[in-house]
């Protein structure tokens, strides 16, 4: 299997880590600030390979393409890619560009024959690398899955709605970082009023 990437920051390399322990063969990786590094083994059998062009890696027979770019350059990365990817390739957005930009991108590849997955990444990627929890909405997210579980991906299908992983990612988000400050404010109202422990020992419990 070879695997492309738009984009080889965090996201690229933690999951290309994850998958050199599989069958592998080849990864191809665009990044500007990548452009002239030497291609390289990841493992015995995966080899990365580093291109001076977005098209290059687009160009490749691969089975999965990913698109990791900052959400800002969403719609322009696959813009540039949008007229040379091969129609059995599965198309992977990534980013964390807004659910109506990853429509603006799938209506765009569907004039070419083509639609995009919109995956979420719901956990960290330095921990679970290629295992990490992904959630993925679009009409071809079966196959994803198929090929994923050949990688070690962990990926659920939430619907066949481009956008809707990105806006269940979002929402979900408002409620943990939201937890997060609430907790750290209820204990320091309790550290003024010397009941730390108390209101602590019941948090927990209930």
């Amino acid at each position: 299997m070879d695997i492309g990437f738009i984009g080889f920051g965090e996201v690229g390399k933690e999951l290309s880590k994850g998958f050199s322990k599989y069958e592998v063969n080849r990864i191809y990786a665009y990044d500007p600030l990548l452009i002239g590094s030497d291609s390289k083994k990841l493992s015995e059998r995966t080899e990365i390979n580093y291109v001076e062009k977005a098209e290059i890696v687009a160009k490749q027979t691969l089975s999965i393409l990913f698109v990791a770019v900052p959400a800002t350059k969403t719609v322009e990365a696959w813009s540039e890619i949008s007229d040379v990817v091969a129609n059995e390739t599965v198309l992977v957005d990534l980013t964390t560009a807004s659910s109506e930009e990853k429509n603006k991108v799938n209506e765009m590849m569907y004039n070419k024959g083509m639609t995009i997955i919109d995956a979420a990444i719901l956990g960290a990627l330095k921990v679970y690398q290629n295992e990490v929890p992904i959630l993925a909405s679009g009409t071809q997210t079966n196959k994803f899955i198929e090929l994923g579980y050949q990688i070690g991906m962990n990926i659920t299908k939430l619907n066949e709605k481009v956008g809707d992983a990105t806006n269940f990612k979002f929402v979900r988000s408002i409620f943990t970082k939201g937890l997060s400050a609430l907790l750290f404010e209820v204990m320091a109202s309790a550290e003024q009023l010397d009941i730390t422990e108390e209101i602590y020992e019941s948090i927990t419990s209930t």
